[in-house]
């Protein structure tokens, strides 16, 4: 079985992630402080730390995902 195409960001505390993060997501991302952001998923919210990847499926649900889960889960395309 082949994994789904997702669309992924990894959270490494820069502000210009935050920002890109902010304008894919919205108000479903915010930014308690410079380690941490908060992303609103149909569970609640989650947080992702620095490393962590925010992930949006096919289906257009955002979530969080650890580094090493995702590598395990997803390869890029390219």
């Amino acid at each position: 079985m082949r994994n789904p195409c997702v669309a992924a960001e990894r959270w490494n505390g820069e502000s210009n992630i935050f920002e890109q993060l902010h304008e894919n997501f919205g108000d479903l991302i915010s930014r308690p402080d410079g380690l941490r952001i908060v992303v609103a998923t149909p569970d609640g919210e989650h947080v992702a730390m620095i490393g962590d990847w925010v992930v949006q499926d096919a289906s257009g649900t955002v979530f969080v995902m650890q580094d090493d889960i995702f590598n395990r889960k997803f390869k890029p395309l390219a």
